[in-house]
Parts: structure tokens; C-alpha cells; sequence
């Protein structure tokens, strides 16, 4: 009878193990697909370059990021991509600004939260993701549309005029 249960639990310790690092592989798949624009690409197509110690970042408006990011062979990244990069942080992500600054608080107090990001060569900047917010309208003028972005210091998800200029980073699945 010991022998049964001596082999249950190892048979469960084994099946846990297992179960723990094929997510581990596929959490490393996925950040795998973020990349940043090249220098070239990014000047070329409107954005703003420039380069820090360890990272380098293109700055451009809604549209200009969109072909930034096809002409590196990738898309923005979806509002929830954004939600899973800030989740693998083990940060909170906000899409409700005007109802929770505790969210705000708890993710720029969250040592680890920000390490993580930092240390994937990330700033607290933010960045646009591909999808188009409720307030997009196509019909209107320039003045009238927005798309989502995100804080990255607060995992803020929020709306932001296309016409502004905010950090370009793309995914990819090659």
C-alpha cells in the first residue's frame, strides 16, 4: 500500500514539474515575438530615433507606427498582448484610469514590475498598440480619432489621440 502512494505522488510531482515548464517555454515563445523597430526603418516612416545605455526606442504618430512596424515584417502589438507583457511583469493592468490610480500606484511601486520591463529594454514610456479605440471615427476629421496605448510605468491601458507621438514597438510570430 506505501508503495502506491510513494508511486501517486511521484507520478503527481512528475506531472506538476512537467506542467510548470512547458509554461515556462511557451512564456519565453511568446516575449520571444517583441521586437523594436531598426534606426532606418523608424526615420525613414516618420518616427523619432534615439538611443540610451541599453535600448534603443522610435517615437511616431498612430499611422506612422503602424508602417513602421509592417515594414519590420510585424504588427503593434494587440491591447491584450500589451495586457499579457504587463501580466508576465507580474504588474496589473489598468484599463480604467479615471476609476483606479491605486493600479497606477501598485505597479510603479512594484520593484519586480519594473525590473522585469527594464530589464527586457523597456522604459516607463508609452507605447501604441494596434487596436483603435471606440472613439476612432473614421468619418471625422484627424481631431476626432484615437487609438489604445498603454503607460508602461503604471500598466495604464488608455486612449491617445493618433496625431501624438508615442514609443513604437512591434510583434511578430517569426
Amino acid at each position: 500500500m506505501k508503495k502506491i502512494i510513494y508511486l501517486t505522488i511521484i507520478i503527481a510531482i512528475f506531472i506538476g514539474l512537467s506542467l510548470y515548464f512547458n509554461n515556462q517555454a511557451n512564456t519565453k515563445k511568446y516575449l520571444s515575438k517583441w521586437i523594436l523597430p531598426t534606426k532606418n526603418i523608424c526615420i525613414n516612416n516618420g518616427g523619432k530615433f534615439t538611443e540610451s545605455h541599453f535600448s534603443q526606442f522610435c517615437k511616431a504618430t498612430y499611422e506612422d507606427a503602424k508602417n513602421i512596424c509592417s515594414l519590420n515584417n510585424a504588427l503593434l502589438p494587440s491591447k491584450d498582448d500589451l495586457k499579457k507583457f504587463v501580466l508576465s511583469c507580474k504588474g496589473s493592468p489598468n484599463e480604467k484610469p479615471n476609476e483606479s490610480y491605486e493600479v497606477w500606484d501598485e505597479n510603479s511601486d512594484n520593484k519586480f514590475y519594473t525590473e522585469c520591463y527594464e530589464k527586457k529594454g523597456y522604459l516607463s514610456l508609452t507605447y501604441w498598440s494596434r487596436n483603435i479605440s471606440p472613439n476612432y471615427l473614421i468619418d471625422f476629421e484627424d481631431d476626432a480619432r484615437f487609438a489604445w496605448m498603454i503607460r508602461l510605468g503604471f500598466g495604464n491601458i488608455r486612449e491617445d489621440h493618433v496625431l501624438n507621438k508615442n514609443y513604437v514597438w512591434c510583434i511578430s510570430d517569426n
